[in-house]
């Protein structure tokens, strides 16, 4: 008898766990609802199928840190700080800053296009959180660096 109670307690609390995992805060939801729209309109535009599929991987790159970093549960909307804080996550894991810029010029598009109230009745976000500022400066070679490896 009291193994059944046991087996039942296990399944009702895994029953609950998958409730608990596949229910979404709103702020996944609108960030979710947002990127379908966002990616929708790509397609419609004519957007090559590797700028979309690019975008898409950057966009759900994002996505995972974003719920990772906040377990699962997002408790505020999107804000500069979150892409300063993805932007420093990725660098420390020796993402290169080129690719860490283009990430966040990706990221900035698609929340111009998502807060633009002609594109979208009734935009997704208020505008887009990301400033130009945090942007890693490119690494290009200056005009004296270039031809001393000797």
């Amino acid at each position: 008898m009291h193994q059944k109670k046991i087996a039942l307690e296990k399944e009702q609390n895994e029953r609950y766990n998958q409730k608990e995992r596949t229910k979404m805060n709103k702020y996944l939801e609108n960030y979710d609802a947002a990127v379908a729209a966002y990616m929708a309109n790509a397609s419609g535009v004519g957007l090559a199928e590797t700028t979309r599929i690019n975008y898409a991987s950057t966009l759900k790159k994002f996505r995972n840190w974003w719920t990772a970093e906040n377990n699962g549960e997002p408790e505020h909307d999107l804000t500069t700080e979150d892409f300063i804080a993805f932007r420093d996550s990725e660098i420390e894991k020796g993402v290169k800053p080129a690719t860490v810029r283009q990430n966040l010029i990706t990221l900035s598009l698609f929340f111009n296009a998502v807060s633009d109230p002609l594109l979208f009745t009734v935009p997704y976000y208020s505008c887009d959180p990301i400033s130009k500022r945090i942007y890693p400066k490119r690494q290009k070679p200056k005009p004296y660096d270039v031809g001393l490896d000797t």
